[in-house]
């Protein structure tokens, strides 16, 4: 299917994170977007009580049976969060089929924060996860999943520049030929994005917001994947990413709605959608 992207990951009712954040950017940066949901959850996992969660291993597994039954393939395939080790097992073996073999791949590999695996995972995540970072062209960690990758012990927050390019060039050494570090502080003031295509290495911060948000990652994925993709640079890309998340932050904060709930994006989906179509040339 032309222009397309298949996204690979959690669909979640209610708090706008994974499948729900990241469709409706996706569709307004132009892309034909498909999705294949891993676990549903009938909301996330921070700030709500208690929550249904139900991995969908099979149906994925059945899904993709059928989806490489027909003349289809898919031009680029963007991964988030597994419910397990087996269904990333199973999305690696259908990279060779007909379905994504030309795909390009971009993998957040979502699984810890602040020093930890989340809640599910075992030592043994990691190392699957591994498997498919191998197969990745763009790779999207966190600091904590950069550690956990390359078998680097935690370092915490308070870390300089040559600690994090010596683990971006482990993390380029598992395949990866893009890396773009998230949620990389210099500054207690600032946080942002650490970007290296193996010849060039580039920061790009914008002010740090005190609140715990959620659905960031997603955000930050789905802009960052999408300005790449239509080929604007990683300047480019990261500073509108950037500048983006800044407002949506504020705006959600402005709407009085708790946090927990999700960020306003709707509010403003066309003006982003027009900025990201004006940035590309479209």
């Amino acid at each position: 299917m032309e222009n397309s992207i298949l996204l690979v990951h959690d669909w979640v009712t209610v708090g706008k994170v994974a499948g729900p954040m990241m469709t409706p950017i996706f569709s307004i940066a132009g892309f034909n977007v498909s999705f294949l949901p891993t676990v549903y959850l009938s909301t996330h996992t921070g700030g709500f009580p208690s929550n249904v969660i139900h991995p969908m291993t099979q149906i994925m597994q059945d899904s993709l049976d059928h989806l490489n039954s027909l003349p289809i393939s898919f031009d680029h395939v963007v991964t988030g969060y597994f419910a397990g080790n087996q269904e990333i097992e199973t999305l690696i073996d259908n990279l060779k089929q007909p379905l994504m073999t030309s795909a390009q791949v971009i993998v957040d590999p979502v699984m810890a924060d602040k020093g930890k695996l989340y809640r599910g995972f075992d030592v043994s995540y990691p190392q699957v996860m591994k498997n498919l970072v191998h197969k990745a062209n763009i790779l999207l960690p966190n600091i904590t999943e950069a550690c956990l990758l390359t078998d680097t012990p935690y370092l915490g927050d308070d870390y300089t520049l040559e600690q994090v390019d010596q683990l971006v060039d482990k993390l380029h050494a598992l395949g990866p030929e893009r890396v773009i570090l998230t949620g990389i502080s210099f500054d207690s003031q600032q946080i942002g994005f650490y970007a290296s295509d193996k010849s060039s290495r580039i920061y790009v911060s914008h002010e740090r917001f005190q609140e715990d948000f959620y659905g960031t990652g997603d955000l930050s994925t789905a802009l960052i994947s999408s300005l790449l993709i239509k080929g604007v640079n990683v300047q480019e890309t990261l500073e509108f990413t950037v500048k983006w998340m800044h407002t949506i932050l504020e705006r959600s904060l402005a709407s009085g709605k708790p946090i927990k709930y999700g960020l306003s994006i709707e509010p403003l989906l066309i003006d982003l959608g027009l900025a990201m179509r004006e940035l590309c040339n479209v």
